[in-house]
């Protein structure tokens, strides 16, 4: 039985969802020799096409199909292009997009994330193209790991509303799922309110991020309920032996990672034997850099480098995502690169209104996707939330009562506990570090605040 597809459009179907699915699977048991060639192919249809379809890209790209046009390998051909920053997408965004020829409005898609401080990054993508490598990847991700779809998913989510046992509508990543899935909210629900759907309804599958599965997995140590949980699956934040171990003892299962981002979707996938990660190959090609963008030797840290092989409507070579990894040695069970470890993804916790440690809701915050804005920092003193903002042009009195709206929901404060502070000329901007907020141990002080920002 085919899957259910939810994207109405000519191009894509559940059958062309399947083929692709099947083609990783392929993949994922080639020769090394033969997965390099794919990469080569895929590459060199985005280089073409850019070179074609954007002026932009042309120059930029001229070594590169010099080199494709000479018979080089991908490993040459990817030394040919050029490096793409954070700060890059923030501030050429318009001139990265492709045109795809035929294509209308309603097929591209606008993703976010933040930036290399508090400013928005934004990648943009064919909706065709997105879902169809997205939702092969799941599928090959579910036979990877061998999950019985028969069984229910509860996905675990840091926004309000929630979806009880959807029959039809699935998340993207889901695609293929002929089990019910169900979305709580752990901003409307405690760790232990949480558990308690998990035991009534018979849940065979948990999704949520790694700091949330911790909390979770604590609370049922300190208060076990009879659970049917046969796999925890993570997505964001760091997992380490130390949280497999404690979801092993609370839960009584293994949890599997994945490596992703919005820029890219899914970049790796676990293991299904061991607990490192395996790059999509067929979708990415990856470098582990050091400062001097040199190769670092496999086992050493270093920082990612990715070049997309899927998205000819935003390139993305060489893409400098901000984070470190440890690069592994070959593993027999898939023959794609792996990656033993990735470091500096953890996100600070903060107290909920219940008493329980919770993850502040600042990813919606509506100033961040204002083109007046420049850069941002967060201050979580003992007294007030603090929104340092650096801006084009002075914000308006309403721009500034939504953004302390915003704030005081974001860290579950009352009103009147922000303060907005406004720095139009952004002297701050190249100073902040990329972290989604801080925590000052002190009372607010506006004279404190600024010799932090500025030290």
């Amino acid at each position: 039985m085919p899957p259910s597809v939810e994207y109405n459009h000519p191009s894509l179907n559940a059958e062309s969802i399947l083929e692709e699915r099947n083609h990783l699977a392929f993949m994922s048991r080639a020769k090394t020799e033969l997965i390099r060639a794919e990469q080569r192919r895929a590459l060199s249809e985005i280089i073409r096409f850019a070179s074609i379809q954007s002026s932009w890209w042309r120059g930029r790209l001229k070594d590169a199909k010099e080199a494709l046009d000479s018979g080089a390998d991908v490993d040459q051909i990817v030394s040919c292009l050029p490096i793409t920053t954070r700060r890059d997408l923030q501030d050429d965004f318009s001139r990265f997009g492709i045109s795809i020829p035929g294509a209308t409005k309603p097929d591209y898609k606008t993703i976010s994330t933040s930036g290399s401080t508090g400013r928005m990054v934004q990648v943009e993508k064919y909706l065709p193209e997105m879902i169809r490598f997205s939702s092969a990847s799941s599928l090959f991700e579910v036979n990877l790991h061998k999950r019985k779809d028969a069984h229910d998913l509860m996905v675990i989510s840091f926004k309000d509303e929630e979806k009880d046992k959807e029959p039809t509508q699935k998340p993207l990543s889901f695609v293929g799922w002929r089990g019910l899935s169900a979305t709580k909210s752990a901003v409307e629900r405690s760790n232990g309110e949480l558990l308690d759907e998990l035991e009534r309804g018979k849940y065979g599958y948990i999704f949520s991020n790694a700091n949330q599965i911790r909390l979770l997995a604590l609370e049922q140590l300190r208060n076990p309920r009879k659970l049917k949980v046969r796999e925890v699956q993570s997505w964001v934040d760091e997992v380490d032996k130390d949280l497999r171990e404690l979801v092993k003892k609370a839960f009584r299962c293994r949890i599997i990672d994945r490596y992703s981002s919005e820029e890219f979707g899914p970049i790796a996938l676990q293991c299904p034997k061991h607990d490192h990660l395996h790059l999509i190959a067929p979708y990415l090609y990856m470098e582990v850099v050091d400062e001097d963008g040199k190769p670092v030797p496999e086992g050493e840290l270093g920082r990612i480098q990715l070049t997309s092989l899927t998205n000819r409507a935003f390139p993305l070579f060489r893409y400098q995502l901000g984070d470190l990894v440890i690069a592994g040695p070959p593993c027999k069970h898939l023959n794609w690169p792996t990656i033993e470890k990735v470091v500096g993804r953890v996100r600070d916790y903060i107290t909920g209104p219940n008493g329980e440690q919770t993850l502040p809701r600042i990813a919606g915050l509506s100033i961040r996707k204002s083109p007046n804005f420049l850069d941002s920092r967060i201050y979580l003193f003992q007294d007030k939330a603090v929104l340092l903002a650096a801006v084009a042009q002075p914000m308006s009195a309403d721009e500034i009562r939504k953004a302390h709206e915003e704030l005081e929901y974001a860290f579950y404060l009352e009103p009147g506990m922000s303060e907005i502070v406004i720095s139009q000329e952004g002297k701050w901007r190249d100073l902040w570090k990329r972290k989604n907020f801080e925590k000052v141990d002190e009372p607010y002080s506006e004279k404190r605040m600024l010799e932090i920002a500025s030290s």
